[in-house]
């Protein structure tokens, strides 16, 4: 298992290590290592990424149920409240959207939580301030931050 993604469930994520089975979407997947920890404990998991993703063999080899699409369009093909968890761990940085508009689907399509994690760079020192602003839609809060780690939680 590789234990840098599984530091995220530790901290951020204990609740659903021992829990009845939640539905988990993960934008941009890639190698699907976060989503192999979420069934590893238990959940159905659902990935993202884009059609040119090098990682699609061996999203086939391991059946992990991939919808493949450019998360720079919106809206996302997926329903209104339609996972429990939705993450992007990562990935945000590269979608040639607006960051609000990205967030506001993400929130659109989760139940309970909505995990994000950017990853460093010239890109997210640029663009920081959109998430650090980010107003989440009603009911929402903010249960954890840390550096470029956010995770709200529906109240």
């Amino acid at each position: 298992m590789d234990t840098t993604n599984k530091s995220y469930i530790d901290p951020l994520l204990s609740e659903y290590k021992e829990c009845n089975s939640k539905d988990i979407l993960d934008f941009s997947a890639g190698n699907g290592v976060f989503l192999e920890i979420m069934r590893y404990y238990g959940h159905n998991i659902q990935g993202t990424d884009i059609p040119s993703c090098r990682y699609i063999p061996f999203h086939k080899s391991q059946d992990i149920p991939m919808v493949y699409f450019d998360a720079s369009n919106l809206p996302y093909p997926f329903a209104d409240k339609s996972f429990d968890l939705v993450s992007c761990i990562s990935s945000i940085v590269y979608y040639k959207v607006d960051w609000n508009l990205a967030l506001d689907e993400f929130f659109r399509i989760a139940r309970e939580t909505v995990l994000i994690v950017v990853n460093h760079g010239d890109i997210w020192n640029s663009k920081r301030h959109f998430i650090d602003n980010y107003i989440p839609p009603d009911g929402w809060e903010l249960s954890y931050q840390v550096r470029s780690t956010f995770k709200w939680e529906l109240r």
